[in-house]
C-alpha cells in the first residue's frame, strides 16, 4: 500500500493543485503556496522515515531532490537516496539509479556501474530497465556488445508491454539481430506495439502484409495499418498507402486516394512520391 507521502507526491505531480481564486495572478500565486505547503509535509515525512530504514520514503526523497520538488535541484542528494534505496532491493531507485549514472546526472557518467544497477532492477522484473539495459548492451556501451543479451531483455520487457521493447524485439527478430530470424513472430510484436499507437509499427504491420512477409499477402490489412499510421503523419505510410491504391489489381484501386496520399507525401519530400503522384495523374 503507497504511504499518504507518496499519494500526495503523486498527486501533485500528476495533477497540480486545484485554483481557489479568480483572479489568474492570485490563482497562480496560491496554487505555488499550497503546492510547496505539500512538498514540504512530503519531504519531512519522508526523511523522517527513510533516516529510520523505509526503503519507500528514500526513492520518495531521491525523486524530490531530483526534479527540485519544493527544494533546489540537487542531483547527487538524489543519487544518495536513491542508492540507498537500491541498495535495499528497490528496483524503481536502481532503475533511477542506472540512468543517472549512466548520463552522468549527479555524478560522472559510468556506463558499467549504471549497467549493474539496470541488471538488478531488470532482474526484479522492472521493464524499463529491462528495455534500458537491453539498448546498452545492443550498443555496447558500459561492457561488449551483447546482442543475444540486448534480444533476450527487450523480449522480457516486450512481454510486460513496454511499446519500445516491443518495436525493438520485433526489428531484431525481422534481421535475425541476437536472435533467429522469425518474420512471423516479429510480425507479432509489431502489431503488439502496433496496437498501442506506434505510427512506425503499424507501417510495419502493413508493410508485412503487403509483402507478405511472416503472414500471407493481403492488400486490405495492409492498406488497414497504412491508413493508420499514415493518419498519424507516417511518411513511409502516406507513401505506400498511395501507391498501394494506384497499384492493387484488387477493389482497394482508387486512383483520387492514390493522388491524395501521394501528395501528402509528396510535401513531406518522400522520395519518389513526386514521380509517383505524377504517374497516377497521367492516367486519371
Amino acid at each position: 500500500m503507497r504511504t499518504r507521502a507518496a499519494l500526495l507526491l503523486g498527486s501533485i505531480l500528476a495533477c497540480g493543485c486545484a485554483p481557489v481564486a479568480q483572479d489568474p495572478l492570485r490563482q497562480l500565486e496560491a496554487g505555488q503556496t499550497q503546492q510547496q505547503n505539500v512538498f514540504e509535509v512530503v519531504l519531512a515525512e519522508s526523511l523522517t522515515r527513510a533516516k529510520a530504514g523505509d526503503v519507500e520514503a528514500m526513492r520518495i526523497v531521491g525523486q524530490i531532490y531530483a526534479i527540485g520538488a519544493g527544494v533546489p535541484v540537487n542531483h547527487a542528494e538524489a543519487l544518495r537516496w536513491y542508492g540507498q534505496a537500491a541498495e535495499r532491493g528497490d528496483a524503481e531507485a536502481a532503475y533511477r539509479m542506472g540512468v543517472m549514472i549512466d548520463y552522468g546526472v549527479g555524478a560522472p557518467a559510468n556506463p558499467s556501474e549504471a549497467q549493474r544497477w539496470l541488471l538488478a532492477a531488470a532482474e526484479k522484473g522492472h521493464a524499463s530497465a529491462q528495455r534500458q539495459l537491453a539498448s546498452m548492451l545492443a550498443q555496447g556501451r558500459g561492457a561488449a556488445k551483447d546482442e543475444a543479451g540486448a534480444s533476450r531483455w527487450y523480449l522480457a520487457a516486450a512481454q510486460q508491454g513496454d511499446p519500445e521493447a516491443q518495436s525493438a524485439i520485433a526489428a531484431r527478430l525481422d534481421g535475425g539481430v541476437g536472435v533467429e530470424a522469425n518474420p512471423a513472430e516479429a510480425l507479432r510484436w509489431y502489431r503488439a506495439a502496433a496496437e498501442q499507437g506506434s505510427a512506425l509499427d503499424q507501417y510495419q504491420v502493413g508493410f508485412h502484409h503487403d509483402m507478405g512477409l511472416g503472414a500471407r499477402e493481403d492488400d486490405y490489412e495492409a492498406l488497414v495499418w497504412y491508413r493508420r499510421a499514415a493518419e498519424q503523419g507516417n511518411a513511409d505510410a502516406q507513401y505506400a498507402l498511395g501507391t498501394l491504391h494506384a497499384e492493387t489489381k484488387s477493389s482497394l484501386r482508387d486512383p483520387v486516394e492514390a493522388c491524395r496520399w501521394l501528395e501528402i507525401a509528396s510535401r513531406a519530400s518522400y522520395p519518389n512520391a513526386r514521380r509517383a503522384l505524377l504517374s497516377v495523374e497521367r492516367n486519371l
